[in-house]
């Protein structure tokens, strides 16, 4: 396992898609924190200026979009590596479990969103100073409530990518998971926003139905709600905790069974 781990790193560090998802980190966050510091928001009378806290939440909720992307590059391109090509017989050969596998590549991506963590909060510090990070009421169990969700959600989403990398390709993926994901999107919105029942007469019966078993879909397109309800409440459903939880472990799940069968679909040697 430390070898898998050793190897997993060097390779995640010697790609370039990872150092500049990093970098992609630093210089995105940096800007949209530093707009806020100067920003005010003004409607007639009325005037807010955006605090520190507020601030926080906006480059957390910036910080999922970094998460996606590192999750779309080490679930395209990383998990299937050693996976598929003339390097899926070491799948096999090697003394290591597939279950192993999974273990080791779920530590190697938690360390990699850690280290993005790391830099949202350098930037966040080098604009709104050390010092409010010692403030009594700086919200570190919020922060870090709404931080294990984003985690969740991001392995999730790693493995996902990697099953269908390794079964339709990368580009099929790339296609795939966009359309996923904006539909996902609007279905949340729709039921978040109970669209039909500002519709003329009936409700329509396959609305019902989705308000039914939306819950259970795979829960990306409820994650802004769920990580402002996570933030500023420090609260998250049961129920949304058990489906984040359910669809990560079948998705890891999926991988470790894909993994069994030898895949003769070509590597990204560049990666």
């Amino acid at each position: 396992m430390r070898f898998l781990l050793y190897q997993n790193l060097l390779h995640a560090m010697r790609s370039r898609l990872i150092g500049f998802s990093v970098l992609v980190a630093f210089l995105f966050q940096f800007c949209i924190v530093k707009l806020l510091r100067s920003s005010t928001i003004q409607f007639q009378d009325f005037l807010m200026v955006i605090a520190w806290k507020e601030a926080l939440f906006v480059a957390l909720f910036f910080q999922m979009f970094v998460g996606s992307f590192l999750a779309s590059v080490y679930g395209i391109w990383i998990l299937p590596y050693l996976h598929t090509g003339s390097r899926s017989a070491l799948t096999h050969v090697l003394p290591v479990r597939h279950s192993e596998f999974a273990i080791g590549y779920i530590l190697t991506l938690v360390f990699l969103f850690a280290l993005t963590y790391i830099v949202m909060i350098l930037n966040y510090s080098l604009i709104f100073g050390f010092s409010v990070f010692m403030q009594p009421e700086f919200p570190w169990w919020n922060l870090i409530y709404a931080s294990l969700m984003e985690l969740i959600a991001v392995i999730f989403m790693a493995f996902a990518f990697a099953v269908s990398s390794m079964t339709i390709g990368t580009v099929g993926t790339v296609f795939l998971s966009g359309l996923v994901i904006s539909a996902l999107q609007i279905l949340a919105v729709i039921v978040r926003f109970d669209i039909g029942s500002y519709l003329q007469g009936e409700v329509p019966k396959s609305y019902t139905v989705l308000q039914t078993i939306y819950p259970y879909f795979p829960p990306l397109g409820d994650i802004v709600f769920t990580l402002k309800s996570a933030f500023f409440r420090k609260e998250m459903a049961t129920m949304d905790w058990a489906v984040w939880l359910v669809w990560c472990a079948l998705a890891i799940g999926l991988f470790i069974l894909r993994i069994r069968k030898p895949s003769t679909r070509a590597s990204q040697e560049g990666v």
